[in-house]
């Protein structure tokens, strides 16, 4: 498809520094040649303004109260239109200054001017959404890395790729990786920070009610056992003083007193008629009583000490079950934040692949023009941003020129650096398209500014 317009002539009347400049005739390429200060920039600043771009307050010629551009228009419609664009300078009834703007264009249909209702909306369909585009600014931006990846975002939009959801599954990976090995590396923290339980540790812990039941039932026994001692001791006792008071009293009275014990001391009675009949002395007596403890003793004494061992020793094994468990729980969440990981790892191979899919895939309009993953622009293999100016120009003019329709109009400030291999390419794509550049350079003119209209690529002289 062809560009939607075509500029055939131009005028522009007290615009800036310029009194009167116009050039007609005008085909695929204009050239606006000058020394700085003979109004090359106003000139193009008076084609924006002749394509709809508002007119700035201060182009209008100083002393003058009017600023004029005037042109004529060709739309692939087939018409042909005139467009006027006036700048006025005035006063308020304060006596302030004001500034207004008139825009008209009109339709030659049999040689007669027909008025455009709403104009600038017109012109802003006909442009389309392709509108003039500065050549030399693009080149200014691709000499940082910010401006390379805006003309990347741009280039891979214009060929229909949505980078900005690249780029947020590619950002949402990454966090994903970031939360991942976080986890994975908290979870390794605390394993390191537990014992090792050692390898014959047990699975399950030891049940304590048994032993604590064991230690309560032999202190019980013991206990019972002590209070039998205890009670035995006292029976001797009590033996072994009424066998001492016998001597004293003598027998009629000790058989009263162990009538009244008898009742009591059923088994010491038999003791005692022994001892009296034997008539013991208190020497044997004592004697009595130091073996029926030395017996009581001899009877097997529960040992609740070594129960109570059993005990410390399982609590202890059981803290030694409750660390093993502990650390499997965080070796199974270790494992799961690892597999997470691996996961996420996954899917950042996946993002990028689809990345330099679409990359790959994006279809530019520019053969040899390619974006690497890193986010560089290359041309042919060698990175744009080390081409000369002219180098990029002529690639950028492709790109610029790929879309369809193409952008109708280029403009390029100081393209004095242009070479004329690479002029000849610049203009030969500009021709191919159908479209339109006006390049501004820098040199000395014997007439101050030049408009030259010319197609072949040639670069013009000043004489």
């Amino acid at each position: 498809m062809s560009a939607p317009y075509k500029i055939v002539a131009v005028s522009a009347k007290d615009f800036g520094p310029l009194e009167a400049a116009s050039v007609e005739g005008i085909g695929h390429l204009l050239y606006v040649i000058g020394p700085n200060g003979v109004g090359k920039s106003a000139f193009l600043t008076a084609l924006e303004s002749l394509l709809g771009l508002p007119f700035p307050e201060t182009a209008v010629r100083d002393g003058q109260r009017d600023g004029v551009v005037t042109g004529e228009i060709h739309g692939s419609d087939g018409e042909t239109y005139r467009v006027r664009a006036r700048g006025r300078m005035g006063k308020k009834n304060d006596g302030t200054p004001s500034f207004s703007r008139q825009y008209t264009i009109t339709r030659l249909v049999n040689g007669i001017e027909l008025d455009v209702k709403r104009p600038a909306e017109f012109m802003r369909t006909l442009r389309g959404d392709r509108p003039i585009r500065d050549l030399g600014e693009l080149l200014d931006s691709l000499r940082t890395p910010d401006g390379q990846r805006k003309f990347i975002t741009q280039a891979l939009e214009s060929a229909g790729v949505d980078v900005a959801a690249l780029d947020a599954a590619k950002a949402r990976a990454y966090d994903s990786r970031r939360d991942a090995n976080a986890d994975v590396k908290r979870v390794e923290a605390t394993l390191a920070s537990l014992p090792v339980p050692p390898p014959d540790t047990p699975l399950t812990e030891v049940s304590l009610s048994e032993l604590t039941e064991l230690v309560a039932l032999a202190e019980a026994e013991n206990a019972a056992r002590q209070r039998k001692i205890d009670g035995q001791a006292v029976n001797i006792q009590t033996y072994t003083t009424a066998a001492m008071r016998l001597e004293a009293v003598g027998i009629p009275e000790a058989e009263r007193r162990v009538e009244r014990l008898r009742n009591e001391l059923v088994q010491a009675e038999a003791d005692l008629e022994e001892h009296i009949a034997e008539h013991q002395t208190n020497e044997e007596a004592a004697e009595t009583a130091r073996t029926a403890k030395a017996l009581a003793e001899a009877e097997e004494v529960i040992d609740a000490e070594e129960f109570r061992k059993q005990l410390a020793g399982a609590e202890a094994v059981n803290a030694e079950v409750r660390l093993r468990a502990k650390r499997a729980e965080f070796e199974r969440e270790a494992e799961v934040a690892r597999r997470r990981a691996e996961a996420v790892n996954a899917e950042i191979v996946q993002a990028a692949a689809a990345r330099t899919k679409a990359l790959a895939d994006a279809s530019i309009g520019v053969a040899g023009l390619e974006f690497t993953e890193d986010g560089e622009a290359t041309y042919k293999g060698d990175p744009l941003m080390r081409m000369s100016d002219g180098q990029k120009a002529a690639i950028l003019a492709q790109f610029l020129l790929a879309g369809d329709p193409p952008f109708p109009l280029i403009l390029w400030r100081r393209a004095s650096l242009l070479d004329p291999a690479h002029l000849a390419d610049f203009c030969r794509v500009v021709r191919e398209k159908g479209a339109q550049a006006v390049l501004e350079l820098v040199q000395e003119t014997e007439g101050g500014l030049m408009l030259v209209a010319a197609d072949d690529g040639t670069l013009p002289t000043s004489k």
